[in-house]
């Protein structure tokens, strides 16, 4: 195997031409012959010869095997000095692995990682939408940061909120003289409707179930859909009601249905940016936590 050291001085001899320039152009210090000691010693290792002499006193010239060579380790060595500052002033792009939420992706994360590119083009994005947060994937290194609403988060995981999301009652804007004749929620209109639910034993779902025992409700019918999209569609169409959170202050605006927040301490939950511990000094993540939204905003 080539070591580093022996083509470090092939390097910069064939950069320079000769051996005498490339010791005055190495990074450290370093005598001709020491240099000429590095270069013989490759040579040797690969069995070939690397340079031939020519064009002039001290100048020598790459045979073929030497090209080959060459090329292959040129970028290397000349890149290495600028991944040196980028590492030392923690500018180094990269890939940046994202898991998130139907939700946050789709209300949060746009306008978010627009901030982010604008500021750091060279950090590229990697998306994975997961209905359920998965923080083995922190772990094993397979996401760098997942933008979600976690109860519980085990102790190696930092996390930062982003975002507060509120739920609220959407039910059919046909019914809203209905609505308007009660104070507080829900309208006893609702008590003979379905219920537009996520799919049984998704967390989502479950947020809604908690939801419909503090308002005293218990659905006759629950249709299950996939998303916010489809739940609310269904619910424009005069099809029943539904509890969902939201990240938007005002709620779904959708002239085809009215919506009203809970008025519930636990009905409001933050979305936080979780890492694992030992990504509190990754620059990617400290860039996308730079670029996140205010809380309230």
């Amino acid at each position: 195997m080539i070591q580093l050291s022996k083509l470090e001085g092939f390097f910069w001899v064939a950069r320079e031409g000769g051996f005498a320039k490339a010791a005055r152009a190495f990074p450290y210090p370093i005598t001709q012959p020491g240099v000429y000691q590095q270069v013989k010693r490759l040579e040797e290792d690969l069995g070939c010869a690397l340079f031939s002499r020519g064009g002039g006193k001290g100048r020598v010239q790459l045979t073929g095997a030497g090209h080959h060579l060459y090329s292959f380790c040129a970028p290397f060595f000349e890149q290495l000095p600028v991944v040196e500052r980028a590492i030392h002033a923690r500018s180094y792009g990269g890939v940046l692995r994202i898991d998130g939420a139907p939700m946050t992706i789709r209300g949060l994360l746009p306008t978010w990682l627009a901030r982010l590119h604008e500021a750091r083009p060279d950090i590229q994005l990697s998306l994975e939408e997961l209905d359920m947060p998965n923080v083995e994937r922190l772990r094993r290194g397979q996401a760098d940061v997942i933008v979600d609403f976690v109860e519980t988060w085990p102790s190696w995981v930092r996390v930062r909120p982003v975002a507060r999301v509120s739920t609220f009652l959407v039910w059919p804007r046909r019914l809203v003289e209905v609505a308007a004749k009660h104070v507080g929620l829900p309208p006893d209109a609702l008590t003979t409707m379905a219920m537009i639910g996520y799919g049984a034993g998704s967390r989502l779902r479950e947020l809604q179930e908690m939801g419909l025992r503090w308002l005293g409700l218990s659905p006759a019918q629950v249709i299950t859909a996939n998303n916010a999209d489809s739940i609310l569609a269904f619910v424009a169409a005069g099809l029943g009601y539904t509890l969902i959170p939201w990240l938007d202050d005002e709620g779904p605006q959708d002239e085809r249905v009215q919506a009203q927040r809970l008025d519930v301490e636990q009905a409001s939950f933050d979305i936080v940016a979780a890492f694992h511990e030992d990504a509190v000094d990754n620059p990617l993540v400290d860039a996308l936590l730079s670029a996140a939204p205010a809380m309230g905003s």
